[in-house]
């Protein structure tokens, strides 16, 4: 179960998001879009350098560490998961804020159409905002 609004995927095989100010890049736009976008991203960064860095909150998120890599992968997580024969299911949620009632609805039906021995693995940035 991923929660997460922001665009993230796999560059070499290696977790990348994409970042903005509270994470909110993706605000007012469609879960479909939001997808639709990202997959766009992420697969157009395939035989490219990108630089990437990692982030934290004990620096106020500046990037650390930046280097450029040669990308010579690049899938989104619900591909990743497909690929391993893992379910996917996504509910675009907004960082540091309440989530949409349709998104809580929609997870609610999810929810509640589960068999009942069904194990569920919750994905959101840091383990505490959404989940």
């Amino acid at each position: 179960v991923d929660l997460r609004q922001e665009s993230h995927g796999l560059l070499n095989g290696n977790h990348v998001s994409r970042y903005g100010k509270y994470n909110w890049e993706n605000i007012g736009l469609t879960p479909e879009t939001i997808m639709t976008n990202e997959t766009e991203l992420i697969h157009s960064c395939l035989g490219k350098q990108k630089i990437v860095a990692e982030l934290s909150s004990s620096n106020d998120y500046a990037p650390v560490n930046p280097r450029t890599i040669d990308v010579s992968s690049a899938e989104t997580e619900e591909e990743a998961c497909r690929k391993r024969g893992l379910g996917y299911v996504r509910f675009t949620s907004l960082d540091h804020c309440f989530a949409n009632p349709k998104i809580i609805d929609d997870f609610l039906t999810f929810a509640r159409n589960l068999p009942e021995d069904t194990w569920l693995h919750f994905h959101c940035e840091a383990g505490n905002g959404r989940t």
